[in-house]
């Protein structure tokens, strides 16, 4: 595990969308629940700093966000309402965010 935990940070964080959520699969499955916890806690911290649109790796966040909320729903309950309801719904919406083109 020593090897495999920063490993898996490293591609829930810069990896593809398919290879975030092979890692999330695989922290879900090779760890005990409380380090599980302590890992998923700290990787959704920088998970919310990478949903903004003009990131480049804003679709394997919301990738990552939607696997972790699918495997571990009751764990995350109250971070996941928080980041969806404040990162995903409400940003695209502030002014200036959505660019209107006159054709």
């Amino acid at each position: 595990m020593g090897t495999l935990v920063p490993h898996c940070e490293n591609i829930l964080v810069n990896g593809t969308p398919k290879q975030a959520k092979q890692a999330v699969r695989c922290l879900n499955t090779n760890m005990k629940e409380s380090a599980r916890n302590q890992t998923f806690s700290q990787v959704l911290d920088v998970l919310r700093v990478n949903l903004d649109p003009t990131n480049p790796n804003y679709r394997t966040a919301i990738i990552a966000l939607g696997h972790i909320a699918l495997l571990m729903p009751d764990e995350f309950k109250v971070e996941m309402k928080g980041i969806i309801s404040q990162k995903v719904f409400i940003n695209p919406f502030l002014p200036g965010a959505l660019k209107h083109t006159d054709e």
